[in-house]
């Protein structure tokens, strides 16, 4: 069938090109030493902001940080969160922005230390 031929045709040319463009193989014990030291160590800064955000929305109210959840890391709407919640969209946008200043507060202090 001319399908049958097309697809054998395109996978064939596929191959050929992919093989032509010798993509660099790596050894995993050389590829940690030769690792990019400015990206590991901006890795490494994400990790630890990433664990201070968490350890504050932690110290949150609990009605706080479930719409700073639910807003920030599920990505929900404001009148989504409030129709899941069953409170009024005021209650909502007033959690979140009593939140972000605690959060703000939370992180500047741990980057005075």
């Amino acid at each position: 069938a001319a399908s049958t031929w097309i697809y054998t045709l395109a996978r064939n040319l596929s191959i050929d090109w992919m093989r032509k463009q010798k993509y660099p193989e790596y050894d995993l014990d050389s590829w940690h030493e030769e690792a990019d030291e400015p990206a590991v160590l901006e890795l490494a800064e994400q990790a630890v902001m990433s664990d201070q955000v968490a350890m504050a929305i932690r110290q949150l109210p609990d009605n706080q940080a479930q719409v700073i959840i639910m807003s920030f890391y599920e990505g929900r709407s404001h009148s989504e969160i409030a129709d899941r919640l069953s409170i009024p969209l005021g209650s909502v946008k007033s959690r979140i922005r009593l939140a972000s200043e605690k959060l703000k507060q939370a992180l500047r202090g741990n980057h005075d230390h």
